[in-house]
Formats: structure tokens, sequence, C-alpha cells
């Protein structure tokens, strides 16, 4: 997941695509936490789109 967002991140904001994550985050590993955030943050005022990916997200609490 981190390689695929450090790969398509400048192309997705390029793009005016947002971001967003939905699930558990404090199950993934750190480096992924920080690239999912850094995605966050980098996208949050796009707004041609949204992709909304859900990670560690079992539809239960």
């Amino acid at each position: 997941l981190s390689k695929y967002v450090r790969l398509e991140l400048d192309n997705l904001h390029a793009e005016d695509i947002r971001v967003e994550f939905t699930g558990r985050s404090q199950g993934l590993p750190k480096n992924v936490r920080k690239d999912l955030e850094a995605a966050r943050e980098l996208t949050k005022d796009n707004a041609s789109m949204l992709v909304n990916f859900a990670v560690n997200y079992g539809s239960r609490t």
C-alpha cells in the first residue's frame, strides 16, 4: 500500500483527486500510517474526485 501511495500520489494530486482512508489505521505499520496521512494531507483541498480506500476495515467495530 505504501508503495502504491508513493508511486501514484503525484498523479492523483495533479488530477485534483482527493484521497481518503477508512478503517483502523492503528493496526497498520507506522510507515504505512505515515504515508497514508501524507497522502490525505497533500490532497485535502482537491475537489474533482474523491477516492476512498477501505484499509484494515472489517465493517464491524
